[in-house]
């Protein structure tokens, strides 16, 4: 199992999710959750190592605030 980092377009936000690397369950994957805006709202999906991620931070949508901290790579507790 991999980890993706997916951004929605239009200030949607951000998901991570845990999925195979087929781009259609983590799509499906998304939408389950209830924050997939739609297929043309997806700007990027990309695979993360599965250590950078907290399992906090999977599985919703995540705040701007979250994003900057995972963007700047901070310590997780």
């Amino acid at each position: 199992m991999a980890t993706f980092w997916v951004v929605f377009a239009k200030c949607v936000g951000v998901v991570v999710v845990d999925g195979d690397s087929n781009v259609e369950t983590i799509m499906q994957k998304t939408t389950e959750l209830g924050c997939n805006p739609g297929p043309d709202h997806v700007v990027q999906m990309q695979q993360v190592r599965t250590d950078e991620i907290p399992e906090r931070y999977k599985n919703r949508l995540l705040t701007k605030d979250e994003v900057d901290t995972l963007n700047a790579g901070k310590q997780f507790h």
